[in-house]
């Protein structure tokens, strides 16, 4: 019987240690898939963290883009107000430089 059952084992010997093969074929495919997760993981966690910076640099320029054209609005309407006083100070002078002859005439007839 211990023969018969030591026969029954030599024989099962060869699907026995090719078990062992493919489990050993699993376990470096599975030890190489958690490494590459792994590896996929920093990566991803490393976009992450780039998304993050770029995200934040684009709030910022954001952010100088509306002050930047907050000020250009405010100096557009300080220009106006400077050329329409200019416009009006002009005009001033135009009708300063320009004698009125009704009133010169008037003043020789009255000579």
């Amino acid at each position: 019987m211990i023969e018969d059952s030591r026969r029954g084992l030599h024989d099962c010997r060869p699907a026995v240690e090719s078990l062992a093969r493919k489990c050993e074929g699993y376990e470096q495919a599975c030890s190489e898939d958690q490494r590459r997760l792994t590896d996929y993981v920093q990566a991803y966690n490393a976009l992450h963290a780039q998304q993050e910076e770029t995200a934040n640099g684009l709030n910022d320029i954001t952010g100088k883009f509306l002050s930047l054209h907050q000020e250009l609005e405010e100096t557009q309407d300080v220009r106006r107000a400077l050329e329409a006083k200019i416009q009006e100070y002009e005009g001033g002078l135009d009708h300063k430089a320009i004698p009125d002859r009704n009133k010169d005439n008037e003043t020789s007839q009255l000579d």
